[in-house]
């Protein structure tokens, strides 16, 4: 007889490193050509979205679709300019997808509104397997007619981690406690002049930005290597900066290179006085909650001009922990089945039998262990040197046991015996004259979750998978007329 298995479990290991094949496709799954119906607004500002209606949009757990565009664009100066490209889909269901357009895709300089008008289509690309049908991995839909009206809008120039070097000028996303630079313009309503000034208006909310100022004077070295409680911060809520021009289109922020003095609201006290005009001492991205993985620095952008015109951007900035440890969603693959080993020596059933009730002499002991498993490609594009060991576990380092053992739902570390798995109830009956014998069968099983890193630039993936060690103990009570019985478990395999 097969008795049943008991989950058993489990000290950090090291390093392995090894770049994931593509799963299996779904049983059932079936690459389908998308639909295209419609696009819609016909009249968009920058960072506001496309809505895009069909049929058979591909889940994003399988790849990803992007809004395919060739025509025409006619900017506000009159001239044409040929435009083919993509715009990324964030698709919500099988019929229906958005599109930002977070900038002016149309012509190579970016700066002039004006009108697209052309053909558009969508496009599905399939990453997570190859087509069953063994078609490729894209499909296209059939193409319908778009006029897109581009409206006076805010550009984004640049919006970036300073602490990093070599980041994107526009990124989504970057790390906690990052100074960025932020840098802004107006599309479609001219440049300021003095008869015509702008003022721009930058909302936030503290502590998700983390802003600080000083007093509004002359320094003579910037930034201020120790400002101490020479830099106020904000106050905690809504707060408004506002930069006002009288010449070109926009205004830059960095406070790591460049005295801005603007005017807030409310104002602080620095020393024994109020103001309201000062100089942004920082600009940084806020701490982010033990309890969430991410959250978001959001910057409401205004521009208010003298002859009545406003424009108004929300600008959501993610930010991320540098690591990400996903949950854990269940699996659990069989590694290595080793060979079963008596416990103790034979029981003799005697001349009229007797019941045996599973015993065992010495018990084993076990202990979870954690390991890396990488993608060493992603790691590298991404900046993670997979080579130092101080990163085999993610960067978590004292934490990592509990970021683990939070993930996983159960402690990383345990040490179980099987002597506190045995009281199962197994027992057996001995025919007279012949033996009985117990026996245990260790199994080592892997699970594992994934774990993604975000830089500062904004790039993210999963960079590899922390896998959990764990044990299983199965047991057996075997009789026959010979010593020993032979056992009922199965013999030992490598999975």
């Amino acid at each position: 007889m097969q008795a049943p298995r008991v989950l058993l479990a489990v000290v950090l290991a090291g390093c392995a490193t090894t770049s994931p094949t593509k799963s299996d496709a779904p049983e059932g799954f079936e690459f389908a050509t998308p639909g295209l119906d419609t696009v819609t607004p016909g009249e968009i500002t920058l960072g506001d979205r496309f809505r895009v209606f069909g049929a058979n949009f591909l889940d994003p757990k399988y790849g990803s679709m992007r809004l395919h565009l060739d025509g025409t664009y006619k900017d506000e100066a009159g001239e044409t300019h040929k435009f083919v490209g993509d715009i990324p889909l964030e698709v919500k269901n099988a019929g229906n997808a958005e599109a930002e357009l977070d900038r002016l895709y149309f012509l190579p300089s970016g700066d002039r509104i004006g009108t697209f008008e052309g053909k558009a289509s969508v496009i599905a690309k399939l990453e997570a397997f190859d087509d069953p049908a063994g078609k490729g991995p894209e499909r296209t839909s059939d193409e319908i007619s778009s006029r897109v009206v581009v409206l006076p809008s805010i550009d984004i120039m640049s919006l970036h981690s300073v602490d990093r070097s070599g980041c994107p000028q526009v990124t989504k996303a970057t790390t906690a406690a990052n100074n960025v630079t932020l840098s802004v313009r107006a599309l479609g309503i001219g440049a300021a002049t003095s008869a015509n000034p702008f003022t721009f208006r930058i909302g936030f909310s503290a502590p998700q930005a983390d802003v600080k100022y000083v007093a509004n004077g002359v320094y003579s070295t910037w930034p201020i290597p120790n400002p101490g409680s020479a830099a106020v911060a904000a106050p905690t809520g809504q707060n408004t900066m506002e930069m006002a021009i009288t010449s070109g289109t926009g205004v830059s922020l960095d406070p790591t290179s460049t005295q801005s003095v603007v005017r807030i609201t409310p104002a602080v006290t620095i020393g024994t006085q109020t103001i309201d005009r000062v100089i942004v001492q920082r600009l940084a991205t806020g701490a982010i909650p033990d309890t969430q993985p991410s959250t978001s620095t959001i910057f409401v952008v205004e521009v208010l001009t003298a002859s009545g015109q406003n424009l108004r951007r929300v600008i959501n900035l993610g930010v991320w922990k540098e690591w990400e440890v996903k949950t854990y969603d269940g699996n659990q693959v069989l590694k290595e089945r080793y060979q079963p080993e008596q416990v103790y020596a034979c029981v003799p059933g005697g001349n009229t039998g007797r019941h045996l009730a599973y015993d065992e002499g010495t018990s084993e002991s076990k202990t979870r262990s954690l390991s890396a498993r990488w993608d060493v490609n992603v790691a590298n594009s991404l900046g993670v040197n997979v080579s130092i060991c101080s990163l085999c576990l993610f960067g978590f380092g004292t934490n990592a046991q509990t970021t683990f053992t939070q993930s996983f739902g159960m402690d990383v570390s345990q040490t179980v015996s099987s002597e506190s798995h045995t009281s199962l109830n197994l027992s057996a009956d001995i025919p007279p004259t012949y033996f009985g014998v117990c026996y245990r069968q260790l199994e080592r099983l892997e699970r594992e979750v994934n774990v993604v890193y975000h830089n500062a630039c904004g790039g993210t993936g999963v960079v590899g998978q922390a896998v959990l060690t764990d044990w299983t103990f199965g047991f057996d009570i075997a009789t026959g007329p010979a010593c020993p019985p032979p056992t009922n478990l199965p013999p030992a395999e490598t999975f």
